[in-house]
Formats: structure tokens, C-alpha cells, sequence
């Protein structure tokens, strides 16, 4: 009868280590997941529900219950006048088009009957769709600085600024010009007098042209930048070049490291090394010289 129970016995009690096993296992896991959650809740902050579209919905749409979700948002991701009340939202037209998973911001909607009267009573004036805490600040461009003139209203674009090194050429060594990230994700809130959630003023014209207009010489660029952001951009257009990258539409609030570019991060970059730098000489060696009683010191290179 022993004999008969042994196996079982033996094989419940592996049965149980391996539970236990799996036990502190499952537990190790958790404690793992833990912490991470916790660090990136102190990095970027708890998660908080905000409201964003359910869909790629258009301009001038007018905002129904199947439009909208609620998203868990970390608290330093959330945008200025997101919300987390769909009755805020509901009923409302949207000032332009917003992507699939995009925050709903209460300053890019308006009331349907503002729509229903004509694109140009959307907004009335810049600070309607200048979102809170920021600064509109405009900038001329052209179509090189201006990605060939087709940033419109409601893109998100990247600044980069390309100036000289002070004191390169006080070292001999020339001019030593280098591109930086300035900002990334800004807004565009204005392209010349078309503001966001305006049509174009040649719309109209533009939809029955054969062909598409040239790119203008100069047009300006009206951006929403924080207070801070606006002084260290006018500042930087003083001291060089700033020009625009365009975002895709499903870019929104991802941001990423960029290592200032020049001349050796740009070799290394093709080749895997700087192949511009300049191999130093070898440092010449005092060696003494006896001639009889004579002493002398002799520099000799390697």
C-alpha cells in the first residue's frame, strides 16, 4: 500500500515546490512592475483620464459620443485644456482635423453654429486658439525655413537653429557652424492671416486651379511657444539661421534626443570616425649627448 502511495506522495510535493516556486516568481514580477510604475510616476506623473479622439475625425466636425474615449495620460503629457468631461465636448465643432488618440482640447472646439455661419467666424482672434500658458510668436520663413510653404495651421513642427561657434575663428581654426534641436512639437496657430480653424483665403480659388500656385518668397509663421521658449527664439534668429521640420500627424508630444550636428558629429555619423581631425605631433625628447666631458641636450622627434 506504501509502495502504491509513494509516487503520488512524491509527486504532490514536486507539485508543490513548483507551485511555491511559481508563487515567488509571480511575486518577483509584480514588485518588478511596481517599481517601474513608480518610477515613471515620478518622472512623468500619475497617470490621468483625458479625453481624446476615438478616430481621425475632420475639420468642422461636429463631436458625437462615438468620437470620443477616455485615455490614462501620464500628468506631464497632458495638454493644457485637455478634459476629462465629455460634457464639455459633446455637440461641439472641432476648429481643425484631430488623429485618432489625439487629446480633445477644449480651445480647438466651438459651438456648431459658429461653423454654420462661415469659416472665418470660428476664430476671431488669435487668442482664441492660442492655448493657455503659451505665446504666440511669429517668425518669417521662406520656402527652404518654411518646408516649401506646406506647414499650414494646426501642424506641429521641430526648430532647428544652425549659428557659428564664438571664438573658433579667434582659435585659427575658421568658421565652426553647428545645428541643434532648439524646440520640438510646436504648434503652428497662424501661416501669414490664416489662422487655425480658418480656410485659406484662396481656397476657393486654389480648388479649381489646374495647376498649384508657386511657393511664395516670404510668408510668416506664427507659433505657440511658452514665454521662456519666445525670448531664447528671438534671441536665437539674431544669432542665426531657424528653420522648420514638419511632423507627421501621429507625432504629437513624442520628443526625441538629437546630438548637435557638425563637421565631426557629421563624420563620424558616415564614416564612424572623425576623419577631419587633425593627427597632433609627436612631442619632441630631451636626450642628454656627452662628448668626452662635454654635456649637451639634444631634442629629438619620434
Amino acid at each position: 500500500m506504501i509502495k502504491r502511495l509513494l509516487p503520488i506522495v512524491v509527486a504532490l510535493g514536486f507539485a508543490l515546490v513548483a507551485a511555491g516556486m511559481a508563487k515567488v516568481w509571480l511575486e518577483q514580477q509584480r514588485a518588478a512592475l511596481q517599481k517601474q510604475y513608480e518610477e515613471r510616476a515620478a518622472q512623468y506623473g500619475k497617470p490621468v483620464d483625458v479625453i481624446v479622439a476615438s478616430r481621425n475625425l475632420p475639420e468642422q466636425h461636429v463631436l458625437a459620443p462615438e468620437d470620443l474615449a477616455l485615455l490614462a495620460v501620464p500628468e506631464k503629457l497632458v495638454q493644457p485644456t485637455a478634459t476629462s468631461r465629455p460634457e464639455q465636448l459633446l455637440g461641439m465643432a472641432t476648429l481643425a482635423p484631430l488623429a485618432r488618440g489625439e487629446q480633445v482640447q477644449r480651445n480647438k472646439v466651438v459651438p456648431p453654429e459658429q461653423v454654420a455661419k462661415g469659416p472665418k467666424t470660428v476664430a476671431s482672434k488669435l487668442s482664441d486658439v492660442t492655448p493657455s500658458g503659451k505665446r504666440a510668436v511669429t517668425i518669417e520663413a521662406d520656402p527652404i525655413t518654411g518646408v516649401g510653404g506646406f506647414v499650414r495651421p494646426g501642424d506641429r513642427v521641430d526648430l532647428l537653429w544652425t549659428f557659428d561657434i564664438r571664438g573658433a575663428a579667434a582659435a585659427g581654426r575658421g568658421n565652426e557652424p553647428v545645428t541643434m534641436s532648439l524646440f520640438q512639437d510646436v504648434e503652428v496657430l497662424a501661416v501669414d492671416t490664416q489662422m487655425l480653424g480658418q480656410a485659406a483665403p484662396d481656397a476657393a480659388q486654389a480648388a479649381g486651379a489646374a495647376a498649384p500656385a508657386a511657393p511664395r518668397s516670404k510668408f510668416t509663421v506664427t507659433l505657440a511657444l511658452t514665454p521662456q521658449e519666445t525670448a531664447l527664439l528671438l534671441y536665437a534668429r539674431t544669432q542665426g539661421l531657424v528653420q522648420m521640420s514638419l511632423r507627421a500627424e501621429d507625432d504629437e508630444g513624442r520628443r526625441v534626443a538629437v546630438i548637435p550636428a557638425d563637421k565631426s558629429s557629421l563624420m563620424k555619423a558616415v564614416y564612424g570616425e572623425d576623419v577631419t581631425a587633425v593627427p597632433q605631433a609627436a612631442s619632441p625628447h630631451a636626450v642628454e649627448v656627452f662628448k668626452g666631458l662635454e654635456r649637451d641636450v639634444v631634442s629629438v622627434q619620434e
